[in-house]
């Protein structure tokens, strides 16, 4: 009986460990992906076991809020994250939205280059709109 405990003790141990390895591809390696519109709407996903799962599921999201508008997808690995910004800029007298993705080993990292990249359009362009972050993403799951 003792043996018969320990061996259902080990496959117990063995299926979660399985249970945490399904999560990454066979390569140790988790995924994530965002997915937006010009105009700043999104989807998101992280902790995807590989890349198509990541990308179809930011891609999914978007496509539900987008109503027909073209949703772009950026693919994030292991410990990279990225921010999307939103700001205003006028287009032949029409103000408009525009989407902006940064990047970074942190998600304060890719808020923080998004938000200067936002910034360096905006003063390009010479719009004096605010640039606001809408969300963040680290392909390990990190916020």
């Amino acid at each position: 009986m003792k043996i018969l405990a320990a061996i259902a003790s080990i496959v117990t141990i063995i299926t979660g460990i399985f249970v945490l390895w399904d999560r990454m591809d066979s390569n140790g390696k988790h995924y994530g992906a965002i997915s937006y519109t010009n105009t700043g709407l999104y989807g998101s996903s992280w902790s995807q076991a590989g890349s198509d799962e990541a990308k179809n599921s930011a891609l999914k999201d978007c496509k539900t809020q987008a109503k027909g508008k073209t949703c772009k997808t950026r693919m994030l690995q292991d410990q990279e994250c990225a921010a999307l910004v939103r700001t205003k800029k006028t287009v032949d007298g029409k103000k408009r939205r525009l989407a902006i993705i940064g990047l970074g080993k942190s998600s304060d990292a890719a808020q923080v280059t998004a938000l200067k990249t936002c910034d360096r359009k905006n003063k390009k362009d010479q719009t004096k709109a605010a640039c606001k972050i809408v969300t963040s993403v680290c392909a390990d799951g990190r916020h």
